[in-house]
């Protein structure tokens, strides 16, 4: 009795064992499948970062170009392109209307330059700008190079008469007496002793034939005229000892520094006479009421010697900017 309960046994444990093995393969079976598409998940996920990346460098190198497009179509560059192209995909007709029309807006441009031109040279000689004068000693004319002349006329120092000559002086300046005074209220009496006469070319000892190798001409002892001249240049100044400006500076005039009579007891200052004066027409007669001598310099003392030189005259120049 027990033998089929026995066989029985045996073949249910036979039948159970063998449906466990055919459940447990399918499960090993899903859990290597999820496992591979795990891996082809991850792999995918690292290419869609990767075109992600290169979709956004993409994305920038075309912001770029559009900034580069935009800045060109503004440019002057850009218009001229779109001329040409223009002008090329134009019949022979368009092209000859676009000429004329630039020779059009040449023209009315031109003009207006030239209207520019002259309010900036009606206001440049109209006295309204910023600009300067000076005196030109010994001459009559100003040089032309943008001056021009305010008034001419006799250049004039303090009188000292020989009773006075060993006195005190008065004036110490040169002036510039304008050759077409206008009085006030006057009288004709001399009342006091502050007189005006002209300046005479001395340079003594100086002979006829050095003065010639000096200005170019023999002075003797005739007056010396004066212009004032007026420039569209702010600043000007004397320089002694020099004959050219420094740089950046406009020469006006050179010459020689000149000053009184150095045995009179006034003081006079020192000014540059031209290098070619001029002379007061019919003058030439020695009346010695105020005389113009060369100006030396002198070493052995407090002045530097090089580069000074001991008895050499002094040259000047007049220097605008």
């Amino acid at each position: 009795m027990l033998y089929p309960f026995a066989l029985c046994l045996i073949l249910y444990g036979i039948f159970g064992a063998v449906q466990n093995d055919e459940y447990k393969r399918p499960l090993f079976d899903i859990e290597s499948e999820i496992s591979t598409l795990k891996r082809q998940f991850n792999i995918q996920a690292s290419e869609i970062k990767a075109h992600v990346s290169e979709i956004k460098a993409q994305a920038s190198e075309i912001d770029s170009l559009k900034q580069q497009l935009y800045a060109y179509e503004h440019s002057g560059e850009a218009q001229k392109t779109k001329q040409i192209k223009r002008l090329l995909l134009h019949s022979d007709t368009d092209i000859a209307t676009e000429i004329l029309d630039l020779k059009s807006q040449f023209n009315a441009q031109a003009y207006e330059i030239k209207n520019l031109k002259q309010q900036l040279n009606a206001y440049e000689h109209s006295g309204k700008g910023l600009g300067s004068s000076y005196v030109r000693w010994g001459r009559t004319v100003c040089p032309g190079n943008g001056s021009s002349t305010l008034y001419k006329g006799f250049m004039s120092g303090t009188f000292l008469p020989g009773h006075l000559q060993s006195g005190k002086g008065t004036g110490a300046n040169f002036l510039c007496l304008p050759e077409n005074p206008l009085w006030d209220y006057y009288t004709d009496t001399k009342e006091n002793n502050i007189l005006i006469t002209g300046v005479e070319y001395i340079f003594y000892p100086h002979s006829t034939a050095e003065q010639i190798k000096f200005f170019g001409s023999a002075l003797g002892h005739s007056e010396a005229p004066c212009v004032t001249c007026h420039i569209n240049r702010g600043s000007n100044i004397m320089i002694p000892g020099r004959t050219e400006c420094f740089d950046g500076w406009t020469k006006e005039y050179s010459g020689y520094l000149v000053a009184g009579y150095p045995g009179y007891a006034d003081s006079s200052e020192y000014v540059c006479l031209d290098r070619r004066p001029e002379v007061v027409a019919h003058s030439g007669n020695a009346v010695y009421e105020n005389n113009l001598y060369f100006v030396e310099s002198h070493c052995g003392g407090t002045l530097a010697c090089p580069p000074y030189v001991d008895g050499r005259e002094l040259s000047c120049v007049v220097c605008s900017i």
